[in-house]
């Protein structure tokens, strides 16, 4: 399962529950993978592009992680501080 330095094994492990995690791209099949590895099924794995889908809104959630390795456009990062 190693693929790097291990940072995102380490943002998934202190994630609060229930916590989304914006992962780097849209290929999501290694992180729901890690993340099932870690006994972390609770959080909610989506790709950047979910920040920009008002698909949040009217949400309310523990906290939303972002990827050590994304690249967020500026649009993305203000949702991400809203």
């Amino acid at each position: 399962m190693e693929r790097g330095n291990g940072e995102t094994t380490r943002q998934m492990a202190a994630a609060p529950p229930g916590a989304i995690f914006i992962w780097c791209n849209s290929n999501l099949s290694y992180p729901v993978a890690l993340a099932k590895h870690l006994g972390r099924t609770d959080l909610e794995i989506y790709s950047p592009y979910w920040l920009e889908s008002n698909r949040y809104r009217g949400r309310e959630v523990s906290a939303v992680v972002v990827d050590h390795a994304a690249e967020l456009t500026r649009r993305q990062r203000g949702l991400t501080h809203a």
